[in-house]
């Protein structure tokens, strides 16, 4: 699980189809990764020396090439091993061509054969490229659509935020998070008020689906329970809120106690409940841990 050290990012995979193989399996997987490869490139060269096509060797070799070139920039993804797979079976196929005679004789039986796997190779396509392309394209179009209206007509921008989450594809955990964030900073320097309540209820919906998609991740039960505190002020239940906030900031402690932002998240929290004495204590222990940590001497001012 990530631990929070905000505002840093993480990373969860190489975007370089080498480095990766080369983390995840070691030199032998590399290797073995590179002599695939090699086998399919001989498949292409040795083809076009027999048939002397060159449109054959244009069309699969730069297929090829286009798909180790683009995994130097990330990795693999279904949609491309898939295609990729595809390459290597039609490659395969070609290097043990046999005498039309043979083929003949086995091409009824080879139908039997081919006709039902190349129902479930294209129908596997079709549904990868709807889902794996065709819908996240459509997701992210509307987030991205949602961020440029945000600074000129909010209540459009969060029509188009709801719509890329309804599209329910394989990133929502990831656009619920960028979105959850967008909405928050939004609102971070401005004064609480009932016209933000609902979208405020809306990044917290979305987090707490992130939470409960990752019990344990600190980050996502630490912005969780800071855009609690925030909302405490408008929901018209300030202390169940409230408490409900300080859960969340537990959790995050629970499974990272040294990080002194949560321990003011926990200041702030009892802050705005009116505990003088434990937000100070909360304080505190935050500079413990950062002597540099200038939030929570401010907090112990006020």
């Amino acid at each position: 699980y990530y631990n929070l050290a905000a505002p840093t990012p993480y990373f969860d995979r190489a975007h370089n189809i080498i480095v990766e193989h080369l983390a995840t399996t070691g030199i032998m997987g590399l290797i073995a990764y590179f002599l695939l490869l090699a086998a399919a490139l001989r498949g292409v060269v040795k083809f076009f020396k027999k048939e002397n096509n060159y449109i054959f060797l244009g069309a699969i070799g730069g297929l090829l090439t286009a798909y180790f070139v683009q995994n130097l920039f990330i990795f693999d993804t279904l949609p491309a091993m898939l295609g990729f797979m595809v390459l290597l079976i039609l490659i395969n196929n070609i290097d043990f061509h046999e005498s039309e005679e043979k083929q003949v004789k086995k091409g009824k039986y080879r139908l039997l054969i081919y006709i039902p796997v190349g129902i479930i190779l294209i129908s596997a396509l079709m549904y990868s490229y709807k889902n794996l392309i065709i819908k996240p394209f459509r997701a992210f179009k509307d987030e991205i659509a949602g961020q440029v209206y945000l600074p000129y007509d909010k209540s459009l921008a969060m029509d188009y935020f709801k719509k890329s989450l309804s599209h329910k594809t394989i990133y929502d955990f990831d656009l619920r998070a960028d979105i959850g964030f967008i909405i928050h900073q939004y609102y971070l320097d401005r004064d609480a008020s009932e016209d933000m309540k609902n979208d405020l209820e809306f990044a917290l919906e979305i987090y707490k689906a992130n939470v409960k998609a990752m019990p344990m991740d600190t980050y996502y039960n630490y912005k969780t329970a800071d855009i609690l505190n925030y909302y405490a002020e408008i929901s018209g239940d300030k202390e169940n809120v409230l408490v409900e906030a300080r859960d969340y900031i537990n959790k995050a402690i629970a499974t990272s106690p040294n990080r002194p932002r949560l321990y003011y998240l926990l200041a702030e929290n009892y802050f705005v409940g009116g505990d003088l004495k434990k937000a100070k204590e909360a304080a505190e222990q935050a500079i413990n841990l950062n002597k540099d940590f200038g939030e929570s001497y401010w907090l112990i001012t006020k």
